[in-house]
């Protein structure tokens, strides 16, 4: 989701970037409780690596260059930033599996039922069980990042060596049928990870590109229409999106009250995947599963997106006036 760095200055683009993805995970989930809930993956089944791409850029860009003379800083601050993703993935969870609900499947998963499935949940990432399931790979992505950006600075080559292996594996994996799909999000990590070892100069490529990038994407929607979503067209659809969202930005500036509304949503783009999943959730028990170009969707759609914002500036305000609330939002999320 997002990596605050304390002493970098933010890249506003990315911000900004990660605002407009986290209005398409409200579009993506919102088709999910339709009746036409397959829409969200055929079409936008690009989201969740390309969070997780932009994860993996912000822990080269930033922490890369920090490891010289902070080494020890900069292993801690990752493994705990981890460790605390994984626990907050867990707590939600068992939150969410003490009042039981049917799965993809029918069957009816509690607290117990959820750890006895700890191998699909935890190890292969299967989506019928858990919720919130993208915080996963992104915690483990952090936690095995010290150990990335050691061995990289000692070898030049081994984040690319070891990120083609992982991709690799994840291609054939797919090709055979076994998808696991934490290790396929793990893939489009490192994929950020590299990009993020790429000059800074690079960025400004992209955004001088837009049209071949745009290009690229509507290569990207044909084949998607044809083929389906196979893991190889996931990644190309995540590295080609980010790109061309972040060019786009770096373009066509907004008018300063809607670019600041989804820089501040970028900003706090975990607490915003968190909290439109308990909207999304409140509101669909008054429209049940609409139908996906209706009335009941449209209010699925703009009532989370509206709570989400309202939500997200109330806990922004909250922090500049309250030291408690700035400690304990930087205990679970910073």
């Amino acid at each position: 989701m997002t990596i605050p760095s304390v002493s970098k200055p933010r890249i506003e683009a990315l911000d900004l970037t990660k605002g407009i993805l986290v209005v398409l995970m409200v579009v993506y989930h919102s088709l999910n409780y339709t009746s036409e809930y397959y829409l969200s993956f055929r079409y936008l089944a690009f989201l969740p690596p390309s969070f997780i791409f932009i994860t993996g850029y912000l822990i080269s860009a930033v922490y890369f260059t920090r490891y010289d003379g902070r080494g020890g800083q900069v292993q801690q601050r990752l493994l705990t930033r981890g460790l605390k993703l994984l626990v907050l993935f867990t707590a939600l969870n068992i939150l969410a599996h003490l009042f039981p609900r049917p799965n993809s499947t029918g069957e009816m998963v509690d607290v117990f039922g959820f750890f006895e499935h700890w191998l699909d949940v935890f190890v292969r990432g299967s989506g019928r069980v858990a919720v919130f399931e993208v915080l996963l790979p992104i915690s483990y992505l952090l936690m095995l990042a010290p150990a990335l950006i050691w061995a990289g600075h000692r070898q030049r080559f081994f984040l690319p060596l070891v990120t083609l292996a992982l991709v690799a594996s994840c291609l054939f994996l797919d090709r055979q049928g076994y998808s696991l799909p934490n290790l396929n999000l793990l893939g489009a990590g490192g994929l950020g990870m590299l990009a993020g070892r790429l000059p800074s100069s690079s960025l400004g490529v992209v955004s001088k590109n837009v049209i071949i990038t745009a290009a690229n994407y509507g290569c990207y929607v044909y084949l998607s229409a044809t083929l389906g979503q196979p893991y190889w067209l996931q990644l190309m659809g995540a590295t080609i999106v980010v790109a061309l969202i972040f060019g786009l930005c770096g373009r066509c500036p907004l008018p300063a009250s809607l670019g600041g509304g989804l820089i501040r949503l970028g900003q706090y783009s975990l607490v915003a995947y968190i909290v439109q999943i308990g909207f999304l959730q409140l509101l669909a028990h008054f429209v049940h599963r609409p139908d996906s170009f209706s009335a009941g969707s449209a209010l699925l759609f703009g009532g989370t997106l509206v709570l989400t914002i309202i939500s997200i500036s109330f806990i922004h305000r909250a922090r500049a006036r309250s030291t408690r609330v700035e400690k304990l939002y930087r205990a679970l999320f910073a």
